[in-house]
């Protein structure tokens, strides 16, 4: 794909639709509604989405199914949102897709966000490729989300629900489970993620008002964790699972996991112990607590909100007590972020302060001039390369952290390689 062409899914990142579903809902129309003949697992929430469905598309995949699976943000290029059996989707397909897809909104005069047209032609590709199931994720929220087209999933999955997009999904964090929860249809089931009481019953309500099957993982079922930088190791029911992924938060991520597969088997899909087990093995997910380097160790995370950095504070405590970081950070304008600095500041050796390409990120000179007051190591390092050339060169008897954005992950990743 030329340069162009490879910003294909980027150019229309100005429209602004927050109410994606009613974007899509008559290009899908058109196209006659290939995501009403698909079996989908629709994926909502703050925190693990990315997570829950890369196990859940994993084991599926090791049960012989053909799987597709759709995420956001794309890291590497447009192609890795848009998958089959975790083959990224071709770019003549995508561009033959992308081109079906403008041909029809501008017949239709519609408007569509990048997010609008990556959502269509996931639904169109995997309809088309006959996919046995299709894991969405959801983009922003769930109840206006582009993805949230599908008038009766196989299931509804909600997630960890905390603070994010409050311009969008509401103020307080009962009105972004609401949000969240607007992906349940009727006479369906929901898996939730169990979590503060007050969230648990505003998503349980809305589940059994559309008379859905609940799943709630017992999360006290988990036994026997061990934990080191290679792996996690713990028991869940009559499970011994293995993960790679040595955040304490994919232990959850998995169980919920575990569980919407097994519902799965009981409606009558072919599921097998062994392959449930292979395939939460093989999950690695690009950015999360993903050691880059050993000597000196950096460590990149993706954590970008409130409960998603408290969670990598809390780890970051536990694996290296009495320890001092050295910090590389990049926000967005609406994210949180001076929350975000102030969770991470008691740990904090040095802060350096980046900025990615991304329109909405805070300026690195802004940022490092909020990180003076929490710290006196502080640096400006602009990208990400020149950040880790101060952090490798200065810094190399302290661990590295790189948090605030999954913007982050393609360039800290490309450094290493």
């Amino acid at each position: 794909m030329n340069r162009n062409e490879n910003q294909l899914l980027n150019i229309a990142k100005d429209i602004k639709t927050f109410n994606g579903k009613e974007n899509v809902k008559p290009i899908l129309e058109y196209f006659g509604n290939p995501q009403d003949k698909l079996k989908v697992i629709h994926v909502a929430g703050t925190n693990g989405k990315g997570s829950v469905s890369a196990f859940i598309n994993n084991i599926l995949i090791e049960n012989k199914y053909n799987i597709g699976l759709f995420t956001s943000p794309a890291i590497f290029e447009p192609n890795d949102r848009i998958k089959i059996n975790n083959e990224n989707i071709s770019d003549y397909d995508l561009l033959a897709y992308y081109n079906k897809v403008i041909r029809v909104s501008e017949k239709l005069n519609i408007k569509l966000h990048e997010f609008d047209i990556a959502t269509i032609i996931a639904y169109l590709y995997f309809y088309n490729k006959n996919c046995d199931l299709a894991i969405i994720e959801v983009g922003i929220g769930g109840r206006i989300d582009s993805t949230n087209i599908v008038k009766k999933p196989l299931i509804s999955v909600i997630c960890k629900i905390g603070r994010d997009h409050l311009e969008i999904l509401g103020n307080n964090i009962e009105e972004i489970a609401r949000e969240k929860a607007g992906i349940i249809k009727k006479d369906s089931a929901v898996a939730i993620y169990n979590q503060e009481e007050n969230i648990l019953n505003i998503v349980e309500n809305i589940g059994k008002d559309c008379n859905n099957e609940i799943i709630i993982p017992d999360f006290n079922e988990i036994k026997n964790l061990n934990i080191n930088l290679n792996k996690i190791l713990f028991f869940y029911k009559d499970y011994e699972i293995e993960i790679q992924m040595t955040n304490i938060v994919q232990v959850y991520n998995a169980v919920l996991a575990l569980e919407v597969v097994l519902y799965l088997g009981r409606i009558g899909y072919s599921i097998s112990k062994n392959n449930i087990l292979r395939g939460i093995l093989k999950t690695r997910v690009m950015g999360r607590f993903q050691i880059l380097n050993e000597n000196p160790m950096v460590i990149l995370d993706g954590a970008h909100n409130v409960e998603s950095v408290k969670a990598l504070n809390k780890t970051l405590k536990e694996d290296f007590p009495n320890e001092k970081f050295v910090f590389i950070t990049s926000f967005f304008k609406d994210k949180e972020y001076m929350k975000l600095v102030e969770i991470m500041a008691p740990l904090a050796y040095a802060f350096i302060a980046c900025e990615t390409d991304d329109k909405r990120t805070v300026e690195s000179l802004e940022l490092t001039n909020f990180l003076g007051m929490f710290c006196d190591r502080v640096h400006n390092g602009k990208t990400i390369k020149n950040s880790l050339d101060i952090a490798m060169n200065n810094f190399s008897d302290k661990k590295i952290i790189i948090y605030g954005s999954l913007s982050l992950i393609k360039d800290s990743v490309d450094y290493f390689n």
